[in-house]
């Protein structure tokens, strides 16, 4: 006989850790996965484990599969987080010192009021269909009307 599941009534915070807790398992389930190392058997089980954790199950589902997985997977997390930060602590950086031989090179041209950019000039003109009618007279872009021939023939 199927009893309905009693509502747990959650704060913002306990469902932001919960969902960390969560990802955090369901991370740890990826990851051996990935690795290949379990036996066939080991992987079934991990799967199973996985849809329920990624699955519409109840929260005290979610959980008591977390604990069986992992046992006392808050202390665990805790430890992960301290060898990360033990790993960020370690990383030190330094700015380079440019080479003493290095020169920085700048082409420069110098524009005038009467010439134009070199490059503009290689730039192609761009057109584009399409029921816009209205442009810029110095703009590099012309719209031209569509014929709009193009029709699916349903039945």
């Amino acid at each position: 006989m199927n009893r309905p599941q009693p509502k747990l009534i959650m704060t913002p915070e306990m469902e932001e850790k919960f969902e960390s807790e969560l990802l955090w398992c369901i991370q740890q389930l990826q990851s051996a996965l990935k690795s290949g190392k379990l036996s066939k058997k080991q992987s079934d089980s991990t799967l199973k484990s996985l849809n329920v954790l990624m699955g519409n199950s109840s929260i005290v589902k979610k959980r008591q599969t977390m604990r069986v997985l992992f046992g006392d997977y808050r202390a665990k997390m805790i430890d992960e987080e301290k060898k990360l930060s033990k790993c960020h602590l370690k990383l030190t950086v330094e700015p380079m010192q440019p080479h003493k031989n290095s020169k920085c090179l700048k082409k420069h041209t110098q524009l005038n009021d009467t010439t134009e950019c070199k490059l503009a000039k290689n730039i192609p003109e761009i057109i584009i269909y399409g029921p816009q009618q209205e442009t810029e007279p110095n703009s590099r872009f012309k719209f031209l009307p569509s014929d709009n021939s193009f029709r699916f023939n349903f039945s």
